[in-house]
Formats: C-alpha cells, sequence, structure tokens
C-alpha cells in the first residue's frame, strides 16, 4: 500500500503530544497542526486507496483534504452486520468534544472553507496559522484512523442500486 495509516495515526500522536506539552509555544502549536493535518491527509487517501481509486487519481487531488473528503463521499462501507453497505461520508459526523464544545470530524477537515489557514502552505508558511486547536485536529485525525481501521477492506465506491 502507497498511503500508511499506521504512520497517519503516529503523526497524530506525536501532534497530540506536542500541542499538550505544558511548555507548548506557537511555533510548537504550528508543527503539531501541520503533523495531524498530514496525518489526516494520509489516513484519507489510504481509505481511497483501499477502496480501489488508482495512485494516480489520489495523487490528483494533491493536499486537499475537502476534495479528499468529497471522495470518501463517493464511497460506501459495509455495516457490522455484513450485508449492508452504507455512505462513507458518515465519517463526517463524527464527534469530537473539546473546550466545553462539540465539533465533527467533517468540520476539521473543511475548516479552510470557513476561514481557516489553508493546509499545507499557511501552515508552513507565513503568519501563525488560523485554525481548530491542533489537539482538536490530533483527534479528528484519529478518530480517522480509527474508522478506516475498522472498515478494513470493507470499503468500494458506492454501487447503482437496482432494487
Amino acid at each position: 500500500m502507497e498511503y500508511d495509516l499506521g504512520f497517519a495515526k503516529r503523526l497524530a500522536e506525536i501532534a497530540l503530544a506536542t500541542a499538550n506539552k505544558a511548555d507548548a509555544d506557537g511555533l510548537d502549536r504550528r508543527a503539531a497542526a501541520y503533523m495531524a493535518r498530514l496525518g489526516m491527509e494520509l489516513a484519507l487517501k489510504s481509505m481511497l486507496e483501499v477502496s480501489g481509486m488508482s495512485i494516480r487519481a489520489i495523487r490528483d487531488m494533491s493536499h486537499d483534504l475537502c476534495t479528499l473528503m468529497a471522495a470518501i463521499d463517493r464511497c460506501e462501507v459495509r455495516a457490522a452486520e455484513g450485508f449492508l453497505w452504507q455512505s462513507a461520508s458518515r465519517l463526517r459526523g463524527l464527534m469530537i468534544t473539546a473546550y466545553g464544545g462539540e465539533t465533527t470530524v467533517g468540520q476539521v477537515i473543511e475548516a479552510e472553507r470557513y476561514g481557516a489557514s489553508r493546509y499545507p502552505v499557511e501552515l508552513r508558511y507565513g503568519a501563525l496559522p488560523k485554525d481548530f486547536p491542533p489537539d482538536v485536529i490530533a483527534h479528528a485525525t484519529l478518530l480517522v484512523v480509527e474508522e478506516a481501521t475498522s472498515w478494513g477492506p470493507n470499503i468500494r465506491p458506492k454501487q447503482v442500486r437496482m432494487d
């Protein structure tokens, strides 16, 4: 496999540890946000690869998390019961509770649509980025990795139903 889900998880874990350091400064938080978003990118690409999408098609989406998530939306996953298929877009609705509030994985993935710094460029260069707190991004990435792990090979492009 080209895209390593284990590496995505490790990036999120390191991001979380970095963000939660007692003496974390702005640069630590920037690095943590970057690592967490990189982990998110790899996790989404891993799911698309497992679904059967070509590496070329995945690479053509570059680092665009919104586009990668839209491609996941066009997939389905086998339900736990084993015979029903459900939309993989349910990934968007996974909840993250932090700082006295809640958000969803979908909101974290699409944060730049609502004013967050653009990944990866604006997280690497220039002023300190505007984004969710890096630990929230890392938790979102860990949820995506957990969901992808539970789905295993049971993800595919949505099938046309002839009911």
